[in-house]
């Protein structure tokens, strides 16, 4: 018999891969929304494709998962009335963060980072959403295009965040 420190393990295989979070500081956007419903059901929500289209009103959300399940590398594929759009998983660690590199469907050819980060407090979790700055594949930042996707994703997220209180609300 042998007896495996999975922590160290998991730590080691961490420290492998190459970290993508934005902080508030590096970001050009922040919305917050704060939730009365534990972390882990949050987590799952934000993450899980079929939830996510629930409380995202999509036709379709997709998601390739080249390493069986979702993480760095998977790629979510999604359809709404109006828009579709696509982003990849950059980096994650479960029930605390994920970010993804999101191809911005408004303005083609340009694409920015995002990091959502839930914050535990007592009786619930804040969920921090920071968006990074919009830029085109030579690195240029495209400022003009940024504030147009913070506007849309003002009212976006205001709606869709309280469309998945309620989902939480009714799976209690």
């Amino acid at each position: 018999m042998q007896v495996y420190d999975l922590a160290r393990a998991w730590e080691n295989f961490r420290k492998s891969w190459e970290r993508d979070f934005i902080s508030e500081a590096d970001g050009v956007w922040t919305f917050r929304w704060w939730f009365d419903f534990a972390p882990a059901a949050v987590w799952q929500s934000l993450v899980s494709p079929k939830l996510r289209r629930r409380w995202m009103h999509m036709i379709s959300v997709d998601v390739e998962r080249p390493e069986g399940r979702i993480g760095p590398g998977s790629g979510y594929h999604c359809v709404h009335d109006d828009l579709e759009f696509r982003y990849w998983v950059t980096d994650r660690e479960p029930f605390d963060y994920f970010s993804t590199l999101f191809a911005d469907p408004m303005h083609e050819g340009l694409k920015f980072h995002e990091t959502y980060q839930l914050e535990p407090y007592e009786g619930g979790v804040e969920l921090r959403y920071t968006m990074g700055p919009t830029l085109d594949d030579d690195g240029v930042r495209h400022e003009d295009a940024e504030a147009e996707s913070i506007e849309f994703l003002r009212s976006f997220w205001t709606f869709a965040f309280g469309e998945l209180e309620k989902l939480l609300r009714d799976a209690e």
